[in-house]
């Protein structure tokens, strides 16, 4: 049996590897972790030339760590430790525990449920703490409802409102969109329904309500004109339908002028759903020639890490109202980013030419935290 222990160099996790190692020869133990200040390696010095025991330097907020891990070895149990565990630490900054405890974790299920067939013969052991009770009145609950579009179909405005009166909710995660940018264009009435009246439908319910609205925007409400970055306060000009669609969708919500939160991202990227790192992975293993557009510049950014600062942001009461700017840190073209997630690859420069939008060339959020 492979099993992958994470936060193995900790104090916990060691003692766990030494004992299953010494104790149990025919299961084979992958020690993830990253090695952060809580980590000591030294504690399995007497281990390390064990036959069934390897060390892997990773973090499991970086879901492509995961994915090779479970790509490379038939893991077949997790027992997961990893963890933001020093409790005074969060309150000088929560953001890397909500990175860690919870976009981690999501992770860490995420690439089992894409390893593990249905049907087989595996087990995800998380280690939790009584400290999840806290001190909090015995009628304190916490409620999170998830709504994908074939539970909710946003442009249903009775839909909306009954979805509202059913349960009470203190903020509204608005992350629906129409994306498909070439799409847009052919089908510019859907992705306004989608993107502007239905997002005013949420702003009036939510005010009425008195629910906090956080609505994920774009960069292509600018036009790329700026030889500096763009900040919120900057004028939008969007070239194409799609960003017209989205700068509606924050305009409706000012008029609403409800609790707002708009914050403008850039360049998603993820290895889940239909996204840029999965649609390459899927070429890579069709064996297929790669070719990825250069004559863009943007900030790529993990959606993993805008998760982390929307849950941060509702942790701390501190994410920003009105218009904020969330972004990766890093300048780049989609070529780039293909030779940064797989710098193993062959990739050929694709202009872009044969797509039927106009796109701006170049546009760089200044992220509020920067």
């Amino acid at each position: 049996m492979v099993i992958l222990v994470t936060g193995g160099a900790g104090f916990i996790g060691s003692h766990l590897i030494r004992h299953l190692v010494k104790s149990y020869s025919d299961y084979n133990l992958i020690n993830l972790d990253a090695l952060t200040y809580a980590a000591d390696l030294s504690r399995l010095d007497d281990i390390n030339n064990a036959p069934n025991y390897q060390f892997v330097e990773g973090n499991i907020n970086d879901a492509t760590v995961l994915d090779s891990l479970f790509s490379t070895y038939p893991i077949e149990a997790v027992i997961h430790l990893a963890a933001e565990s020093h409790v005074d630490r969060s309150i000088e900054g929560p953001l890397p525990f909500a990175e860690t405890n919870v976009v981690g974790t999501m992770n860490l299920l995420n690439a089992c449920r894409t390893h593990w067939k249905k049907g087989t013969n595996h087990r995800f052991y998380h280690i939790s703490t009584d400290e999840v009770y806290g001190s909090l009145g015995k009628d304190f609950t916490l409620d999170l409802v998830f709504l994908d579009k074939n539970s909710l179909d946003i442009t249903n405005a009775e839909a909306i409102k009954e979805v509202f009166a059913s349960q009470s909710f203190d903020v509204c995660i608005n992350a629906a969109a129409y994306t498909d940018v070439d799409g847009a264009e052919t089908n510019k009435e859907l992705a306004f329904a989608i993107n502007a009246t239905a997002v005013e439908t949420l702003a009036k319910v939510c005010k009425q309500h008195g629910c906090w609205i956080m609505h994920i925007s774009t960069d292509y409400v600018f036009g790329g004109t700026l030889d500096r970055p763009y900040t919120p306060t900057d004028t939008p000009n969007p070239l194409n339908v799609y960003g017209a669609s989205k700068l509606a969708g924050e305009q409706v919500i000012h008029a609403v002028s409800g609790t707002h939160s708009i914050v403008r991202t850039s360049w998603l990227y993820s290895q889940y759903g239909n996204h840029f790192y999965a649609k390459l992975k899927a070429q890579i293993d069709a064996g297929k020639t790669l070719s990825v557009t250069a004559d863009q510049h943007g900030c790529p950014t993990r959606a993993e890490d805008l998760a982390a600062h929307l849950l941060n942001g509702i942790a701390n009461q501190q994410l920003a109202k009105g218009i904020s700017h969330y972004c990766g840190g890093e300048v780049m073209t989609w070529l780039d980013l293909a030779r940064q997630l797989f710098p193993n690859q062959e990739f050929f420069a694709w202009s872009g030419a044969s797509s039927p939008t106009i796109r701006p060339k170049k546009v760089v959020l200044k992220n509020n935290n920067s």
